[in-house]
């Protein structure tokens, strides 16, 4: 996984964080 991916999946976990 290259550093993008993991900001990406960071930012998707922070929006369902953020959303629930």
């Amino acid at each position: 996984m290259d550093v993008k991916d993991v900001i990406i999946v960071n930012a998707k976990a922070k929006n369902k964080i953020t959303l629930a």
